[in-house]
């Protein structure tokens, strides 16, 4: 395994998990661990952060969950119908 490779692996091992502050449908503010999102039922989540706050490596952790999905907004913004999993074009 090269150096790329066993950084990588150090990285993912080191994964710190996050408190996510949040509006509730009502609009009341909380703060919950980031299993929330896993409560969320399929609605989806627009997580909001600084630069290097890990945004990223949160989505990717959750998305490699079964039924989950980690699109960027990018390819969200720039898809065609179909291209997402579970959407019919």
């Amino acid at each position: 395994m090269g150096a790329p490779q066993r950084l990588a692996q150090r990285m993912t091992e080191s994964y710190l998990r996050r408190l996510l502050r949040f509006t509730t449908d009502e609009g009341a503010e909380q703060s919950a661990g980031e299993e929330i999102l896993l409560r969320l039922g399929g609605r989806p989540a627009i997580v909001l952060g600084e630069p290097g706050m890990g945004k990223s490596e949160l989505l990717r952790q959750l998305g490699a969950r079964p039924g989950f999905h980690y699109v960027t907004a990018r390819k969200f913004l720039l898809r065609r119908p179909g291209d997402l999993p579970g959407e019919h074009g």
